[in-house]
């Protein structure tokens, strides 16, 4: 809906046993669909071969397109 906020939980799961921190970002959006991407935490800290979650937040302006939307990328950083 224009104008509100809806979150969703981002689980980033440990591969290969790898542990450290990995740092979230919303990588791609069609158009002007959102006003604001907001992780929390925006660094998470795996632990090897377990998981840990973030919540992430989506924000639309009154100008966003009404409509249902897909393809929203979010890419993870850690380890080098």
């Amino acid at each position: 809906m224009q104008g509100q906020s809806t979150t969703y939980t981002v689980t980033v799961q440990s591969v290969s046993g790898f542990s450290g921190p990995v740092t979230l970002n919303v990588k791609s959006l069609r158009g002007n669909i959102v006003g604001c991407t907001a992780f929390s935490p925006a660094t998470v800290t795996v632990p090897a071969n377990g998981s840990v979650n973030s919540t992430l937040t989506l924000c639309t302006t009154s100008q966003s397109p009404l409509g249902t939307f897909s393809n929203l990328y979010v890419e993870g950083q850690g380890g080098g």
